[in-house]
């Protein structure tokens, strides 16, 4: 999957978790995890800057972060995907919805999808007849796995960045 994520123009991978270098290497290192750089915020700093450092007493882990997920383009982050139900007293199932990497990617499809050549259909539209504010719609199956809810996305192409805020 990093592939996929380096194929629409993302540089690096990055996971960060309220820990020490060591228990992160561990944790790399346990699942082979290669090519994704790992980072701790041992002491939860960057993570409370963010607003996302909970408390989760119920488990006995005292501070930990909330999962989120981000887009940082240009050290500006363009997009921020946060799982639901953040509280402080670990009140929690440890959501894993949002964040999921294939919710990512189908944002970076959207977001900027890769144009692939096609056959010319006779009559049909060309490069030729196209303009600037031409729309191009997408529909199909683009999921990466069986999640329901990146089924038959529609993409469209939209003239200005505002218009691309969609359901993101």
């Amino acid at each position: 999957m990093y592939e996929q994520y380096k194929d629409h123009g993302i540089d690096e991978v990055y996971c960060l978790s309220v820990n020490d270098s060591f228990v992160m290497n561990a944790w790399a290192d346990s699942l082979n995890i290669e090519k994704v750089q790992m980072i701790p915020d041992g002491s939860g700093q960057f993570t409370r800057d963010m607003d996302m450092l909970v408390w989760k007493p119920g488990q006995n882990f005292g501070y930990r972060s909330w999962r989120y997920a981000m887009i940082v383009n240009d050290m500006e982050v363009e997009k921020m995907f946060e799982e639901e139900g953040k509280n402080q007293m670990g009140l929690d199932d440890d959501p894993y919805n949002v964040t999921i990497p294939e919710n990512i990617l189908v944002y970076l499809r959207v977001a900027s999808p890769k144009i692939e050549p096609i056959s010319p259909v006779p009559g049909g539209m060309t490069t030729e007849n196209m303009t600037s504010d031409t729309d191009i719609s997408v529909a199909g199956d683009i999921s990466t796995g069986s999640h329901p809810q990146t089924d038959n996305v529609s993409v469209e192409k939209k003239t200005s960045s505002e218009d691309m805020a969609g359901p993101f």
